[in-house]
């Protein structure tokens, strides 16, 4: 026995609350029944840390800069942990941008800087 029953086959949408004529001009060529959810404090959690990131962030051209704040790094975890608690929310979104940074700096490093900053990485967090 299917642990899921098979759904019939539809010929659309079978709730007419969610449909659309269209999809959106800008948007994806399909209409989703998903509505997408930001964190309450989203506007106020973006503007901090792209703020703390554009000072303490060792930039070494100001296109990095540019490009980073354009990316909207930040919104990513707002959008993914919507209901996450307000007093997490901000601490969330900056490890996350860390390791959204990380990754874009490893991209450039040879595989000995990779190595050496990997295993600090490691020590910071176990702090053996």
């Amino acid at each position: 026995m299917p642990l899921i029953p098979p759904q019939p086959q539809q010929q659309g949408l079978s709730n007419p609350s969610c449909t659309s004529s269209s999809p959106p001009p800008n948007g994806p060529p399909f209409v989703s029944r998903f509505m997408a959810r930001k964190h309450a404090k989203s506007d106020a959690v973006v503007s901090s840390v792209q703020r703390y990131f554009a000072v303490n962030w060792p930039w070494t051209k100001p296109e990095e800069l540019e490009k980073y704040t354009k990316q909207d790094i930040e919104l990513f975890t707002t959008l993914a942990m919507p209901d996450a608690r307000d007093d997490r929310i901000e601490l969330t979104t900056v490890a996350l941008n860390v390791a959204f940074l990380i990754d874009d700096i490893l991209d450039y490093w040879s595989h000995e800087q990779v190595c050496v900053t990997l295993l600090m990485l490691v020590y910071l967090i176990k702090l053996d």
